[in-house]
């Protein structure tokens, strides 16, 4: 059987977010259409993930926050969330929904990544010294991230030392 979600899936690898939006969305009601209304989270998190990718944050928060309502441990949804107020340049909140997610991630999965971005929130917010733990949290099983958190704590670091006091 095919995910009915395929035909939204090759939109949008053609480039078509607002064509797909339109098969997921009624215009009239805000509601998802049929056949997606069958999975919300889903298909709010698709949404969400569209109006995200065109810079529509606010609405991406909005989406995003429908899908966790329907799975309130959708790590990704509310880790989306996160990203979304960052990209909004409101770091308290991004961090708020990070500390969420770390905490609904118990098997550990995401935890580098998130707590990269978590250390990127503290620095946001010009807690140094926080950004500075989040980072050296960050494991070695992780290069890529691993190395922007090292980066990182040199950055932090840097901006730390230039605080008068």
């Amino acid at each position: 059987m095919d995910n009915i979600f395929n035909k939204i899936y090759d939109l949008l690898k053609a480039g078509e977010e607002e064509t797909a939006l339109t098969l997921l969305i009624d215009n009239k009601t805000g509601r998802v259409k049929k056949p997606y209304h069958n999975d919300l989270n889903h298909a709010w998190y698709v949404v969400g993930d569209i109006l995200a990718k065109t810079e529509r944050y606010q609405d991406a928060i909005n989406a995003f926050k429908k899908s966790s309502k329907y799975q309130s441990n959708d790590i990704e949804a509310i880790w989306a969330i996160a990203t979304c107020y960052s990209d909004l340049g409101k770091p308290s909140l991004s961090k708020f929904y990070l500390l969420k997610a770390i905490k609904i991630d118990k098997k550990g999965k995401n935890k580098d990544a998130l707590t990269y971005d978590l250390g990127n929130a503290f620095f946001d917010l010009k807690e140094y010294d926080e950004a500075i733990k989040a980072y050296r949290k960050v494991s070695k099983k992780n290069m890529d991230i691993y190395s922007l958190a090292t980066a990182n704590i040199k950055h932090a670091t840097k901006e730390k030392q230039q605080i008068p006091g």
